[in-house]
């Protein structure tokens, strides 16, 4: 099921680390975090972390439990 995420992923955002770091910093956070503060983070364009977070989301690596906030399952 990974692997197939980060197909998808890597055809959509061209590369697959983007989700190995959002994964890695929401795994590391104490509390649920927005995108921007995702974006800042890790360093990445809001866009690129919007397009990886849907990703992510739809093969249930992250929820949402409060909205607009991520955190990894």
């Amino acid at each position: 099921m990974l692997k197939n995420l980060k197909e998808k992923a890597t055809s959509a955002l061209g590369d697959a680390a983007p989700l190995d770091m959002i994964l890695n910093v929401l795994k590391k956070s104490p509390a649920p975090m927005k995108i921007g503060e995702l974006a800042e983070s890790t360093g990445l364009d809001k866009t690129i972390v919007d397009k990886a977070i849907k990703a992510l989301k739809k093969d249930g690596r992250i929820t949402s439990p409060e909205r607009c906030k991520y955190t990894a399952t």
